[in-house]
């Protein structure tokens, strides 16, 4: 399938959905069905499977609370598949501290959430980790870092540690569904909360966004 029939296809099973709500179109592919092997098998047809489902945004008056991990996933995270293991059990340790996500970090590097990007911002400055081996590069990343300039912030793409974290202006988190949400604590200690008009500017500048392509309001 070429990409231009994937995003016909995709945009098709959006436009089923009920209009009124908002939704989410998930798609997943495979190599194909074969007999169990580690190798690539060879002559097989792809599987493509794709829903759409309802997605409840996260409103941006949420905060949310974080608590750290360290991170022991491997070195593809770069690379959306299915081997989300360490991000199960780092959202179940999230749930069970009665916390929104996790904050995973190799060493003192911050590298993401368990389903999220972190980034923070300080001194003015829109900061997120590189997009190398050991973050994914989420949209909505992507998207606040084209924002940035229109809500007054500059942007710097580097590693900050834990610490620097905690010392942020502010600590943001953003997923599909969680497009700018503010932090308020990790592992139950305040952080952010001191840079009120940045981050309020980044949500207003995103909502405007995610309206005028959607048709919902945040």
């Amino acid at each position: 399938m070429s990409r231009d029939e994937l995003k016909e296809v995709l945009n098709k099973l959006a436009d089923m959905f009920d209009r009124d709500k908002v939704c989410m179109v998930y798609w997943q592919a495979s190599r194909g069905c074969a007999v169990r092997g580690h190798s690539f098998p060879e002559g097989v047809k792809p599987n493509l499977m794709a829903f759409a489902s309802p997605l409840e945004m996260t409103p941006f008056d949420r905060d949310y609370d974080l608590i750290s991990l360290e991170d022991k996933r491997f070195y593809f995270c770069n690379i959306k598949t299915l081997n989300l293991i360490p991000s199960v059990l780092g959202a179940q340790r999230a749930k069970e501290a009665n916390a929104d996500e996790v904050v995973f970090h190799r060493g003192s590097r911050v590298t993401e959430g368990a389903h999220s990007n972190v980034l923070i911002i300080k001194d003015g400055e829109l900061v997120t980790p590189p997009a190398d081996e050991l973050i994914l590069p989420g949209i909505t990343r992507k998207h606040l870092m084209e924002l940035a300039p229109s809500a007054g912030l500059k942007v710097k793409i580097q590693p900050f540690s834990l610490t620097e974290l905690m010392n942020a202006d502010e600590v943001i988190i953003s997923s599909s569904s969680t497009l700018c949400a503010r932090a308020r604590s990790v592992d139950g200690i305040p952080v952010g909360g001191k840079d009120e008009a940045h981050i309020k500017a980044l949500q207003r500048v995103y909502g405007e966004k995610f309206k005028e392509e959607t048709g919902y309001k945040i």
